[in-house]
């Protein structure tokens, strides 16, 4: 571990024990000799998994049981939104499950808090970078030699568009930013009621993703410090894209992700495209299902002409916790859960993606969706997944610095203030809060 994540993982452990949630359990933790060893346990071995998966699941992990006869894993579902608090309730109370269901960006606060396994020793995940997407393989080892989970899906982004406003309005499918606005400003000028898009201060995730895409890295860790770049001339470009789009009314600032008002506009036809990840397909078809066979699919806009990038948004891992005694045996789990046939079929047979490459290449994606007029959009996500940068990385408080950006982003919907104001703010707020917390922090500075 290096000196920054020494330093990390007690300032974090400090504040879990501030707030009554100890990372100590009763349950052995295992050090550095027993992390590099990983050998299989003796006899039959039964494993905890949590995971807010709804569907499928137990139908994977009767599939895994009936080919694993030496290994039983036992699935707890667990709400969503309430899993991280679940999962710090079970370490305060000594009752750590074996492995858990984690996103991507919250995973490098459990590994602050010491509370995930390096398994990179178990022989199960030998070979797994071959396995998976390059991006979803950083997400999970952090840009080090460890590997603290198996990437399980992934959320890439796309851009969702009604093909009938598109051609009502002889809108063109936008290859750039900058054919996305032209394509803005001409629906606007035919019918003002129609938004091309919709952003608010709430869709921070679509952010991160189009600070991704753009090839910014607000978030690194360099040496033995953390670097914070949110001032920089991409995050600037991005920042100022946007700011012109909500000036210029051209974009729907009313409808917040997961809202009503926003399945009002896609049902009503008054937003003509939706910037989001490939698992929002499942929403988009339940909360409008009236309006099947009029939507499209097509990768993000680039910033220049034949510029290839994705951004994501979203997908999680399989963890194995501290606390577990069978770690091997959780390793195997993990690995077959995310890169297995049995268990891609069962999860993605009906849509999503996977982390898996084999999954990719197993014809899934050529599935065509009624909903989206024939169209095989798993193509379009897929693409992005392959053009997604691994270097983006996330903060070790990533969950404040996403509450820093949502309230700093309120003003520059309102004209209080712009993006590239709320941006500057989300740095300074991020770093007074490690800094409180005695983490090494670089803060950098816009470019003269």
């Amino acid at each position: 571990m290096s000196k920054l994540h020494r330093t990390i993982a007690a300032a974090v452990l400090i504040g879990l024990s501030a707030a009554g949630l100890t990372a100590c359990s009763s349950s052995s933790t295992p050090g550095a000799a027993e992390e590099s060893a990983c050998t299989p346990s003796k006899g039959k071995v039964t494993l905890t998994y949590w995971s807010w998966i709804s569907q499928g699941l137990d139908k994977v992990v009767a599939s895994f049981n009936a080919s694993h006869p030496d290994i039983t894993v036992k699935v707890n579902t667990i709400v969503g939104g309430e899993a991280y608090q679940d999962y710090y309730n079970s370490f305060k109370a000594g009752k750590s499950p074996d492995l858990g269901m984690i996103e991507y960006d919250r995973i490098p606060e459990f590994r602050a808090a010491d509370r995930l396994r390096d398994i990179s020793a178990c022989k199960p995940v030998a070979g797994l970078k071959d396995r998976v997407l390059p991006f979803s393989y950083d997400q999970v080892t952090l840009g080090t030699d460890a590997v603290y989970a198996t990437p399980t899906d992934v959320g890439t982004l796309g851009l969702y568009y009604r093909r009938d406003l598109f051609k009502q309005y002889g809108l063109a499918e936008p290859t750039t930013w900058a054919e996305f606005e032209a394509d803005a400003e001409k629906l606007k000028a035919a019918n003002p009621k129609i938004k091309m898009a919709s952003l608010t201060p709430q869709d921070v995730s679509t952010v991160n993703g189009l600070m991704w895409q753009a090839g910014a890295r607000p978030f690194s860790y360099e040496g033995d410090s953390f670097a914070l770049d949110m001032k920089s001339a991409t995050m600037t470009k991005v920042a100022d894209y946007w700011q012109r789009m909500i000036d210029e009314k051209l974009i729907d600032t009313s409808a917040p992700p997961f809202s009503p008002a926003l399945y009002a506009a896609w049902n009503k036809g008054t937003i003509a495209s939706y910037i989001g990840p490939s698992w929002m397909s499942f929403i988009l078809q339940q909360s409008a299902a009236g309006t099947s066979g009029k939507w499209g699919v097509l990768p993000l806009p680039a910033w220049s002409e034949g510029e290839r990038g994705g951004g994501s948004w979203g997908g999680a891992a399989t963890s194995v916790f501290k606390g577990s005694k069978h770690p091997y045996e959780a390793a195997v789990f993990a690995n077959w859960l995310s890169t297995s046939p049995e268990a891609n079929t069962i999860l993605f047979g009906g849509g999503g993606q996977s982390a898996s490459t084999k999954w990719a290449t197993s014809g899934a994606y050529d599935k065509p969706f009624p909903f989206f007029g024939g169209q095989p959009v798993s193509q379009v996500f897929d693409r992005s997944a392959k053009e997604t940068s691994p270097s983006f990385q996330w903060a070790p408080d990533q969950t404040n610095v996403n509450g820093y950006l949502q309230d700093a982003l309120a003003g520059a919907f309102t004209g209080s203030s712009t993006i590239k104001e709320a941006f500057a703010a989300t740095q300074q707020k991020a770093v007074a809060d490690l800094k409180s917390q005695s983490i090494p922090v670089v803060e950098k500075q816009a470019a003269p």
